[in-house]
């Protein structure tokens, strides 16, 4: 997700590992290292498309479990939706279902929150304003959304190195959001698909980016939960 990267794993990819499970965590598209995309594709589809790819790739046999924070929770949904029948699982983090998120939207303490993404589409400022004195919002973001958690300088250092070279394709994920697609193809689709994966969602309590609040009934829109929102 954005500020992120696979780092954020680190403790449990190797917990993972000496359970006998084989972990990828892979980098999102137009991340550094990963490539931009060349099809110049954001969208919820194409992410969701991604991780069924990978899928394919490491686990062309079996199902898998499939873990997704944030923007990838995002891409998560939308690939269990496309091929559900990849995934044994699904867990989710700080990103819950859009339909319990999205009503959250009109509401004024929610777009406090996210006050972000409609700087974000704005050519040009948006550009400036995340580059601006090395990328010093993504600090401020740290700060506002993790009440209580400070991040370790190499944290801070991997992921300013993602995002530094790729500024464009990192905002390109939330202007995608206003695009035809995003507003009524293919995208949205995904975005509001009934979950047919056993799945279980997880939030922060003190999460300041998306408020707790946001995954109230989130349930209705899941076929199988594996277990109701779990505060931590």
């Amino acid at each position: 997700g954005f500020p992120d990267e696979p780092m954020t794993y680190r403790e449990q990819i190797a917990a993972l590992a000496r359970a006998g499970y084989r972990v990828v965590a892979p980098v999102m598209r137009g991340y550094a290292p990963s490539d931009e995309s060349r099809s110049g594709r954001y969208g919820i589809s194409a992410l969701g498309d991604d991780l069924v790819a990978l899928a394919n790739v490491f686990s062309p046999e079996e199902k898998v479990h499939l873990v997704g924070h944030d923007w990838g929770a995002i891409a998560a949904f939308s690939a269990a939706a496309v091929a559900p029948e990849r995934f044994a699982s699904l867990v989710t983090m700080a990103v819950p279902h859009a339909g319990a998120l999205v009503p959250h939207f009109q509401r004024a303490e929610q777009i406090q929150r996210s006050w972000y993404i409609g700087m974000f589409q704005i050519p040009l400022v948006a550009e400036a304003r995340l580059a601006k004195d090395d990328l010093a919002l993504v600090e401020r973001l740290f700060r506002d959304w993790s009440p209580g958690y400070e991040p370790a300088a190499e944290e801070l250092d991997a992921i300013k190195a993602a995002i530094r070279p790729r500024i464009k394709a990192v905002l390109a994920y939330y202007r995608s959001m206003r695009s035809p697609a995003g507003w009524f193809g293919e995208d949205r689709e995904r975005m509001f698909a009934r979950v047919r994966v056993p799945a279980v969602h997880v939030h922060g309590a003190d999460d300041g980016c998306i408020g707790i609040e946001c995954c109230e009934g989130a349930e209705a829109f899941y076929d199988a939960v594996m277990a109701k929102l779990i505060p931590h």
